[in-house]
Parts: C-alpha cells; sequence; structure tokens
C-alpha cells in the first residue's frame, strides 16, 4: 500500500481527488440531478475532530480480513511521508494512529541542503557536423538545474554522502535550452538519495552553412576537428588483413608441396615412356 501511494502521489490529478471534500456528478453521468460525493477520510475536514493540517490525502477501506484501513500522505516542513494503517475495529483508530504515526516520523527527519546550484561551473565544447567531420564551433557554460535537499534522519553524517557527475566534453548542436546535458548523483552505500540535471545556459544553435564554411576557412581545420578515434576500425582492418597474409601463404605453400609432390611422377612417366620406347625399337 505504502509503494502505490508513493507512486500515486507523483500525479498531480490524484493529489487533487485525495485532497477534495467533495464532488458534484454531472447530470449527464447519473439520473438528471446533481449527485455529490463526499471524501470518507475526515483527516482533511476542518470541521472534524479527527482534522489534520499536515495530511494531504488519504485513502480509507474495508474488508472483513483488513478491518479499517489508512493510507495517508502527509507534508511538514518539506518532509513528505507515508503512513498505513490496518486492522482497525473501528474509524476512530486508523485517524489517531495515523496521527501518532505523522507525528514521530516527522519528529525523526530533518531537511538537509546537500548540494548548491550557485556553486556548479563547468563548460562543454559545442560540435557541428559537416561532411568533414565534426566542427568545434565555440564554448558553452553548463549550470545545475536546481539545489538539492533530502529529508535525512536527525544527527546523519551528510559527509558520508558520495556523488559523481556524468557530462559529455562535447555537445553536438543543435539542442534546447532546457536539454539535460548531464547529471549528478548522489549516493549513500550505493543506494541513489538523489540527482540534479545539467543545463545549458542557452539553447545550441547550429551554424548556417556560410558561417561555417567561414569558420572552415578562418582557422586551421586540424586545430578545430575533433579527433575521431578509429581504433577499433583499424584493429578490424589489420585482423582482415593478417587473415588475407595467412591466407595466401598457405596458397602458396600448398602449391609448392603440389609441385615437390608431383615432380618424382612427371620423371617417373617420363622414364617409362624412354625404356618402351627403346623395347619398341629393338
Amino acid at each position: 500500500m505504502a509503494l502505490i501511494m508513493r507512486e500515486a502521489i507523483r500525479h498531480e490529478k490524484f493529489l487533487e481527488v485525495i485532497a477534495a471534500q467533495r464532488f458534484m456528478v454531472s447530470p449527464e453521468y447519473y439520473l438528471d440531478v446533481y449527485r455529490p460525493i463526499y471524501n470518507t477520510n475526515r483527516m482533511i475536514f476542518p470541521a472534524s475532530m479527527h482534522f489534520n493540517s499536515d495530511i494531504v490525502g488519504a485513502k480509507t477501506g474495508f474488508t472483513n480480513n483488513s478491518r479499517h484501513t489508512l493510507v495517508s500522505h502527509g507534508t511538514r516542513d518539506g518532509i513528505n511521508l507515508i503512513s498505513v494503517v490496518m486492522r482497525a475495529d473501528h474509524r476512530d483508530i486508523i485517524y489517531n494512529d495515523t496521527r501518532m504515526l505523522m507525528d514521530y516520523g516527522f519528529g525523526q527527519f530533518e531537511r538537509h541542503t546537500i548540494f548548491y546550484a550557485s556553486g556548479f561551473e563547468q563548460s562543454v565544447d559545442l560540435v557541428q557536423r559537416s561532411d568533414e567531420g565534426a566542427l568545434v564551433i565555440g564554448n558553452m557554460s553548463i549550470h545545475a538545474a536546481n539545489d538539492v535537499v533530502l529529508s535525512l534522519p536527525i544527527g546523519f553524517d551528510t559527509s558520508s554522502i558520495t556523488s559523481h557527475i556524468q557530462l559529455p566534453t562535447r555537445v553536438a548542436v543543435p539542442f534546447d535550452e532546457d536539454f539535460v546535458v548531464g547529471r549528478i548523483f548522489f549516493e549513500y552505500n550505493d543506494s541513489l538519495l538523489g540527482q540534479v540535471g545539467l543545463l545549458p545556459t542557452q539553447p545550441g544553435i547550429a551554424l548556417t552553412e556560410q558561417e561555417l564554411s567561414a569558420l572552415i576557412v578562418e582557422a586551421e581545420i586540424t586545430t578545430y576537428y575533433v579527433y575521431t578515434d578509429h581504433s577499433d576500425n583499424l584493429a578490424a582492418a589489420n585482423h582482415l588483413l593478417n587473415i588475407s597474409l595467412a591466407a595466401a601463404g598457405i596458397f602458396i605453400f600448398a602449391m609448392m608441396m603440389l609441385k615437390v609432390l608431383r615432380f618424382p611422377r612427371e620423371r617417373r612417366r617420363q622414364t617409362l615412356g624412354n625404356y618402351k620406347l627403346k623395347y619398341r625399337y629393338k
């Protein structure tokens, strides 16, 4: 239930539905009159004795086996929590237990800013593809999309959080300003805690053919073209060349051996022919 709620609250429409106290069904959907549908979660009604301002919304339920149940989503000071209560004999219990669980959970965590976007500075080369290859046409700064703020247990040692960046050294144009060039990942004991996208400071606009031609003429192309590693292709070509040379060597060796083997046979045939010829003349 907690996993289902965690996925559901990522959708704005679901949050809107569970926070609504009442919904009116239009006449075209139910006979000829408006039909009100009321939320059964008492914790979102200010007039209720079970009202709790931390609760964004919840889903009530009841079966004979699980009895009264309540799966709730709450938020306080930027911390989001999910609580699950089952097998309550009556509804007052699910509301009271939810309040106690939420109060306990909010008391166990605090917010930490582990990354500030303003402190990040990087740049990448801009390249544009042409008939001659990929040409470096400039350089662009990259910025982080936002700060990274995490809800961590009170007393957690934030220095134990590791980070690694994934950012290429060059990016091909064109691209939009919201194009995610790379990311920074934050982990603890090989578990992903958060991430932030790295964005360009402006759109990457490709040069026109005239501008590209002028750039090629004005600069030395060898210093502007991006080196392309063809080592894999060269290795494959060398491998094919070695196979071809080996096959040629085997063929030449086979021909030489065939000639050696045929030579005594030809001499025997020639000697036998001479003997028969001499015998016939005698």
